[in-house]
Formats: C-alpha cells, structure tokens, sequence
C-alpha cells in the first residue's frame, strides 16, 4: 500500500478542487463533537480530521434518511451531484463495505445507492482518540480504515500520511500528484505510533467485556432464551440504535401525488418499530418487543455472518450512546454468554 505525505494546507486547496464537481462532506465540529455535514468555501477551515467517528454515520451522506427516488408522468427523474466523503473512520469504513454488499450484491441492486456509489469519493481518517463506547477491537476491526475507502489520511505534524488503498484512490493521487511527496521515516512512526496508541485504548476501554465464544456463536446459541426479555425490559422501542447504526439497510417507499405529478420517496424504516414486520391481514411474526430486539441482534452476528463471512456489527458503538434505556451490547453480549448452558460454554 502506497504511502505519501500530504500538508494540511495543501489538502484544503485539493477540497476547493473537489467542491467544484462534487458535494462534500466531512465532519464538523458541534461543541465537543462532530457530524458530517456538507463543505462549502466558507467552513472548510472547520473540518475536523483526527476526532474520533462521528456522531451520525457516513450513510447519511450516501443513503440519507429521506430522498426522492422518482417521479412520475412527466416529473423527469432526480439527480444527485458526484460525492465526496472524507473523515470516514475504522469502523465506518467496513460498515460501508457492508452496505455495498447488501445494496449491491445479487440479482437486485438498489439503484440511487449503485448511481451514487459509482460517482462517489471516499477518503478515511484515523481515530487520534477513541470514544468510552467504541469496541471496533471486540469485532476484529482497527480504529483506522484498512479497506472499504478509496484513501485514507493519518494525522501528523504540519499534514498527513496518505495511503492509496482503491483504483478510484490512485486516480485521485495522479491528479494531484505534484501536492504529495514521500513520508520521512519521522512521519511514518508518528502515524504507527497513535495507531498503536488508539488501539491500546479501545482494548482498554473494552476490557471487561471477554468472550470465550465467537459472537455468532453466542447470538446462536440463545436463540429462545428468556434473557433477551431481561436485557429489553428498559427499551422504548424508540429505534434510535437502528436510525445511529451505520449498517442497518432498511428502508420503505412512500407515493405521494404533488403538483399533478407522482413521487416516490425513500425513508429509513426500523426493525425496532411493532409495525415493521406486520403484513396484509395484521400478522406479525415479531409482535413482541423483545423478539424484534433478538432480531436486530441476529441480524448484525449471526445472518450476516452466515451470509457475508463477517459480521455487520463494527463497533462503533452509536447503538450504545443513542440508546435512552443505557442498553449496551456488549453488556448485553456478555449476559447471553453467562446464561448459556456450561456445556455450550466450553466448546
């Protein structure tokens, strides 16, 4: 993986460049934290590299929560600009991996997401300091993106260590080739060193929460189990850890009729929610809250990785701080795990 330095200044005047052909995004400060949100001229002296991941996740940008998809009868179709996304963190970066999958993948693409994927830039950035409720570490991931971006920018003295990771990254370097030059040997450690730093962190905050089982197998394996009950006994069925959650794909259309015309919006939709698996007729095959709560469980370690090899949980811990019950998966985790039969415990 191709490694280069790139000063601060000169990644500003790059952004000016980017903002003439497309929207960015990248985070921006809210008192002590960040959100992304859309670049212009005037904030970009704002943008914040080296905090830790933002409080909304990058889908926001790429699959925002509300959006036309069509119109009918003479309305012409929607169009978006080319995208660029910068600031994605460790954990975003697979969740966008996993999103691409999901959205991609199959016989079945959704097409606004294709559309815009195909036109979009994403350029990561290392976490300098983690959060008390990351735990990318208990899932496999690094707290800096190693796949799932197109670049990817470590904050050092006076810039960043740029690495090339994607075709659409090389290209991105070839045009603005003449701002970088090769990292010193001084630059290169200082990057390892704040990894290794931030790693550490994230191991340390997590260090009561040990399985001695893999996560799916744990998720599996109490399937039924009357705990779940006991760990949603707090929820409000609000469905904030599904809106925060970076990997949650869900959504429903609405058709509205505006203007003489026909319009089909796309909305967020929750498995949290009692509606949301309801069909024709009032059946529902989740209709008590605990079940749905199990389901979204499932989803993020057991379905997922029976069917993609990985798990669609990334540790971001948005699910933890949004929750308004304090209901902390890892905690949750760890509970299902005592509760198993000795037996399942020592395989």
């Amino acid at each position: 993986m191709a490694r280069y330095y790139l000063g601060l200044a000169d990644f500003k005047r790059i952004i000016e460049k980017l903002l003439e052909r497309s929207d960015v995004y990248a985070p921006l400060p809210h008192g002590e934290r960040t959100y992304f949100e859309k670049v212009s001229p005037e904030n970009i002296e704002s943008i914040v590299y080296d905090s830790p991941r933002p409080v909304d996740p990058p889908k926001s940008a790429l699959f925002p929560a509300r959006e036309l998809v069509a119109r009918y009868f003479g309305g012409g179709e929607p169009s978006r600009r080319p995208l660029t996304v910068i600031g994605v963190k460790g954990c975003d970066a697979a969740a966008l991996a996993a999103y691409d999958r999901v959205m991609l993948e199959g016989d079945f693409q959704e097409s606004s997401y294709a559309e815009m994927r195909k036109s979009s830039l994403i350029i990561g950035s290392d976490c300098a300091r983690s959060l008390p409720v990351c735990f990318c570490t208990l899932v496999g991931l690094k707290p800096y993106p190693e796949s799932g971006v197109d670049l990817n920018l470590s904050t050092v003295e006076g810039g960043f260590i740029v690495e090339v990771i994607s075709d659409s990254g090389k290209r991105f370097f070839d045009e603005f080739s003449f701002f970088f030059r090769d990292g010193t040997t001084e630059e290169l450690a200082e990057m390892e060193n704040v990894r290794e730093r931030v790693e550490a962190s994230v191991a340390s905050a997590n260090s009561d929460f040990k399985f001695r089982l893999p996560i799916h197998e744990i998720v599996k394996g109490t399937l039924g189990s009357r705990q779940w009950r006991e760990i949603t006994r707090f929820c409000t069925e609000c469905g904030a850890c599904n809106i925060s959650c970076p990997t949650c794909t869900c959504f429903t259309l609405k058709d509205d009729a505006v203007n003489g015309e026909f319009e089909r919006t796309r909305l967020w939709d929750a498995c949290l929610k009692g509606g949301y698996a309801r069909v024709a007729g009032g059946a529902n095959s989740r209709p008590l809250l605990h079940q749905r709560y199990n389901n979204r469980i499932q989803c993020k370690f057991d379905y997922s990785f029976e069917r993609l090899g990985n798990y669609t949980c990334t540790g971001c811990g948005r699910c933890i701080e949004a929750c308004p019950a304090k209901i902390d998966m890892r905690e949750a985790l760890c509970e299902l795990e005592r509760g198993m039969a000795p037996s399942a415990r020592l395989k």
